[in-house]
């Protein structure tokens, strides 16, 4: 289970905002993304529940706010943007929690807490040969 405690948070804090990543940038980063859909879910003494389950990998903790990351579909090799979703942790079930009247979404199930940094910009190196120093 991926827990992240970021700040001292007594008060809720707005969430992270969103990221773009490339195709690349998540192939190189490790990012798993899975797709959730609704199932039935059964309380005492209830009607079942159309809910998803949201696996405890996916869920973060920052700045007292509880969410995950949902990815909306890549165009044909463009970036996918990353949203931060509130997850309720009121029905916890086995390793995750469900979340009533939520409909089938990508979400980020391994590696989220990248996303709370900015991706890594690629840079140029210094041509070969060289010595790096200008001093004469």
């Amino acid at each position: 289970m991926l827990v992240l405690w970021l700040g001292a948070g007594g008060a809720r804090a707005a969430l992270p905002p969103p990221v773009s990543w490339s195709a690349a940038q998540q192939r190189a980063s490790g990012l798993r993304i899975e797709r959730l859909v609704p199932g039935e879910f059964h309380r005492a003494r209830q009607a079942p529940l159309r809910a998803v389950w949201v696996p405890a990998s996916a869920v973060l903790f920052y700045e007292g706010q509880t969410f995950t990351f949902v990815a909306t579909r890549p165009a044909a090799g463009g970036d996918r943007q990353f949203t931060a979703r509130v997850v309720s942790t009121a029905w916890p079930r086995g390793e995750g929690y469900v979340q009533p009247g939520w409909s089938s979404l990508d979400v980020v199930t391994g590696g989220a807490d990248l996303l709370l940094i900015p991706p890594p910009v690629p840079h140029a190196l210094p041509p070969a040969g060289d010595g790096g120093d200008a001093r004469q």
